[in-house]
């Protein structure tokens, strides 16, 4: 499981049991989508939750694509289909 501090950074409760993951990817093949909830609630006061997705071809050098700040809106993310196999990763920090 998540220690509590990641499911905080996650915007999970940590003192209820949860599988629930808040990220959410949908690739369709021409973009990588993702959705991070903001940092509300108990706890979150004066706290900003952002992101980095990074992407990498080897899974050993990695490479910040874009970043900002999880609002609660999907991020749409273009990949070039014809371009070589990628892997992706989602950083997230609360401020």
């Amino acid at each position: 499981g998540l220690s509590n501090y990641e499911e905080f950074t996650l915007g999970l409760n940590p003192m209820v049991p949860s599988l629930a993951n808040p990220i959410s990817f949908s690739p369709d093949g021409s973009s990588l989508n993702f959705t991070l909830p903001a940092a509300t609630g108990t706890g979150y006061t004066g706290v900003t939750r952002t992101y980095i997705l990074q992407s990498s071809s080897d899974l050993i050098n990695w490479t910040p694509e874009i970043q900002g700040t999880a609002n609660g809106s999907t991020v749409n993310f273009p990949i070039n289909p014809g371009s070589t196999r990628k892997f992706y990763r989602c950083s997230v920090t609360v401020q």
